[in-house]
């Protein structure tokens, strides 16, 4: 045992108090700290943490800290529901169904995980309660003092138990969820049945059309967490406290932070209430991230709202009719929904989904067929679950390294208390989730109370057309539910179905979504992800250099690759309330129009000369074809193009000119990367092919793609063709919002029609992209970088969120950029 001490001097008469003294020690691999106030000395107490077990052995004023490498396991129930998305044409030019919907789920799901890192652990007493007791706190170590320790391993399992009976996803496939009859409530503003449920609620009609501006600038996650507090009255005015508070006495995120740090310690279960979910679904990130301008200026956006509608002292005739309205509304909604004997909204809303006509009975007969389906989703939900939640811990641990406090709790010293804290110094936190025990208290922790919170999976059902709505919910009723990597679940009618061509599918019909968000009356759709992905095996001898020039193009760190072969995904992701800007992109006519599809050509120009060479040269025997690797190679490292003041996007293939242009524009580039490339040829054993990437030779591989240019005029014109459609998906999109109030069953004629062409024009592309291999994967990255030029304006292109997943034997080791951190 190695023993480092220092004793720091007594005060004197007028002088400041001595300093503590501290004393470090190594033990059992374990470093500690011990910290006395004088006169005691800090050697009597380095000793291993769990050896504590009487008050006399920890007096007041000590300190005792001990850092270790370890693995920490716990155990815990995890809430979860399902951001619902499904839109159909119940009878021709009537588009139904719902996007952004949040729902709970009734299911229980437990979650199991094991974490390996450094930790710090720091023991004092705490003698605020009656007995004495011991405070641990429990922290990541700082990367300063393990490298890497932000990047733990991670495991996490999941087990589900299916709901018996009817549940909130059971109700929005059928279509009468509470929330769908309020949204299909208030989007028939004027009419009969409109005047009817404002006198039920006995308010007048203008506060309806107050609450639907208000969820219509929430969002579709605030909606459904003030429907779920108006059930209550008293979570309800505990949220509205918060808004109150948030846009009157909380000037700054500072102070903002103060108090919610100050609530979470004296009362831990708010991290799961319903006024914490407001407050998360309001910010758009999550408590332990709460951390951003961008962030802070939602949620003071959202609670001045709700504190100008809601505050009698502001408002002082409306807002007691809007109280009146959200208190009222959850009690007319479960009148109205009952499924036994529906009134004529729910029945006339089963009947357009299992058959016109049918008796109240004959439809309850219809429903088991429904409950397979369900049960299904559920399934595909836990291994959804058990995808998200590793990248979600990493994250989380990555974000609190050396700063955020992972646990904080009291134990008495007494047998059940040094009994509950020798298990957790063991690393078993499970006792910490569980119901109150004696002897334990547990404070606000983020590894303790984040896992606490619901999170939700996007769920996606195809889009249904009228002509063949029987066959297809029969279809539907049958159909396979699966996971992809983004832990999102898409449904398709037969296994068979291209994972990458659904998802493309989901997302283009996502975006044309938002043009009718407006006439339907629905909140802003900011629960689902516009996501791509790339799946590949890794090693620290493979053959990587444009994979990882990939990863800083992202902000991804070079990650430690080991020498075995591992699974390694990179997700992108942009929230899909961006796709909102689709629909409000330039006319062809305004200032802005040619700017801007500039900026969108540039963004797909660049993620195209990221990705193609890179998935085509995976195979490293594509080098020993130079016809179609010289082209690619100079592709590559050709430098996007543009020219607003001669409103030209792209290239022109057919121009010589532009040919050189862009052949000239790759040769600093390829000469720089050609000795990389040599390297890798060597170490494949491929040595004659090194002479032929020579970097010496690199004009001569740009004049030899001149003569024979075929291939590479092929990928400029294909750069042509993809930013066209983005211009005609900008395009289609704003004529659908134009339509959507002139002339809605024309709108949605073109929604199915430009949904299929467009998925369709982009898969034949990419399906022949470059020699003979298939790129359909790169559609939903087309679709992902466009939107993200589109959305950031003028100031750039949005932060794409990305994290580079490595699954280990021993775990799984999460690499987030600075957007996914945040």
């Amino acid at each position: 045992m190695e023993k480092i001490t220092t004793l720091a001097p007594q005060g004197a008469n007028g002088a400041a108090p001595a300093s503590p003294a501290i004393a470090t020690a190594v033990i059992n691999g374990q470093t500690l700290t011990a910290q006395a106030p004088p006169p005691l000395d800090p050697q009597l107490f380095l000793r291993p943490l769990d050896q504590i077990a009487t008050p006399d052995q920890f007096p007041p004023g000590v300190i005792l800290t001990a850092t270790a490498a370890s693995t920490l396991s716990l155990q815990t129930p995890s809430p979860f529901g399902f951001h619902f998305h499904w839109l159909r044409e119940a009878v021709r030019g009537v588009l139904q169904g719902t996007t952004g919907l949040c729902l709970d789920a009734s299911a229980d799901a437990t979650l199991t995980a094991t974490l390996s890192g450094s930790y710090t652990a720091t023991l004092t007493r705490d003698d605020t309660g009656p007995d004495p007791s011991l405070r641990l706190t429990l922290r990541q170590s700082s990367e300063s003092t393990l490298q890497g320790s932000a990047k733990a391993a991670i495991t996490a399992n999941v087990d589900t138990v299916l709901p018996a009976s009817s549940d909130e996803l059971l109700d929005a496939l059928l279509g009468v969820h509470p929330l769908q009859w309020l949204r299909a409530a208030l989007a028939e503003i004027g009419s009969v049945r409109w005047k009817e449920l404002a006198a039920a609620c006995g308010v007048p009609g203008y506060t309806l059309e107050a609450l639907l501006d208000a969820f219509q600038q929430l969002g579709a996650r605030a909606e459904s967490v003030i429907w779920k507090a108006a059930a209550q009255p008293t979570t309800l005015a505990e949220l509205l406290s918060w808004a109150y508070a948030i846009a009157n006495d909380c000037p700054t995120f500072a102070a903002f932070r103060a108090r919610l740090d100050q609530h979470l310690q004296q009362d831990p279960g708010f991290a799961a209430s319903i006024a914490a979910q407001w407050i998360e679904s309001a910010a758009g990130v999550p408590l332990s991230r709460l951390n951003s301008v961008d962030a802070w200026e939602r949620l003071r956006e959202a609670a001045a709202l709700l504190d100008r509608l809601t505050n009698t002292g502001k408002l002082s005739r409306d807002a007691p009719a809007f109280l009146t309205l959200l208190l009222r509304l959850p009690s007319l909604a479960a009148q109205e929904l009952r499924t036994a004997t529906p009134a004529p909204w729910t029945l006339a809303a089963l009947q357009r989904m299992l058959g016109f006509g049918l008796s109240p009975r004959s439809l309850s007969e219809r429903l088991p067929a429904w409950i397979p389906l369900r049960n299904r989703i559920y399934q595909a939900a836990k291994q959804a679950l058990q995808q998200q939640l590793p990248a979600e811990l990493s994250i989380l641990l990555e974000s609190a390294a050396g700063e955020g406090t992972l646990v904080d709790a009291s134990f008495s010293l007494n047998s059940t208390g040094i009994h509950h804290l020798r298990r957790i110094l063991a690393g078993d936190l499970t006792g910490l989730y569980g119901p109150p025990a004696p002897g334990l208290t547990v404070r606000h922790g983020l590894l303790t109370h984040h896992l606490r919170r619901a999170r939700h999976i996007e769920l996606h059902l195809p889009v249904v057309g009228a002509r063949s709505w029987r066959e297809n919910l029969k279809a539907l009723t049958a159909a396979e539910v699966v996971s992809d990597g983004a832990g999102r679940l898409l449904t398709c009618y037969s296994s068979a179905q291209d994972l990458h061509q659904l998802s493309n599918e989901c997302q283009s019909s996502m975006i044309f979504a938002a043009a009718f968000s407006a006439r339907d009356s629905g909140p802003i759709n900011d629960n689902f992800n516009l996501t791509f992905e790339d799946t590949r095996r890794v090693s620290a001898s493979g053959h990587h250099e444009a994979w990882f020039r990939v990863l800083q193009a992202y902000g991804i760190e070079r990650p430690q690759l080991p020498a075995e072969p591992v699974q390694a995904t990179l997700s992108l992701a942009l929230p899909g309330s961006f796709a909102g800007f689709w629909a409000t992109a330039p006319h062809s006519k305004d200032s802005e129009y040619i700017p801007t599809m500039c900026r969108i050509s540039r963004a797909m120009q660049a993620a195209m000369r990221h990705w193609l060479p890179i998935l085509y040269f995976a195979d490293l025997d594509h080098y020993r074809t130079p016809m179609a690797a010289f082209p690619l190679l100079a592709y590559q490292y050709s430098l996007p193009y543009t020219d607003v003041k001669g409103r030209r996007l792209s290239y022109d293939s057919m121009s010589m000119d532009d040919v050189l242009k862009a052949l000239n524009s790759a040769g600093p580039g390829l000469r720089q990367a050609l000795p990389t490339l040599q390297r890798t040829l060597e170490a494949a054993g491929m040595q004659k092919l090194v002479p032929l990437y020579d970097p010496k030779y690199a004009a001569r591989i740009l004049a030899s793609v001149q003569v024979q240019r075929r291939n590479f005029h092929a990928l400029l014109a294909a750069d042509s063709f993809f930013i066209e459609e983005m211009v005609r998906l900008a395009d289609m999109t704003c004529e659908l919002r134009a339509l959507c109030g002139r002339k809605p069953a024309m709108a949605i004629r073109n929604f199915n029609r430009y949904s299929a062409d467009v998925v369709k024009s982009l898969h034949g592309q990419l399906r022949r992209l470059y020699a003979g291999d298939d790129f359909v994967a790169l559609g939903s990255l087309l679709l992902l970088a466009a939107t993200s030029a589109l959305a950031g304006g003028s100031k750039g292109s949005i932060p794409i969120r990305a994290t580079l997943k490595l699954e280990y034997p021993e775990g799984v080791r999460i690499y987030p950029n600075q957007a996914a951190r945040t």
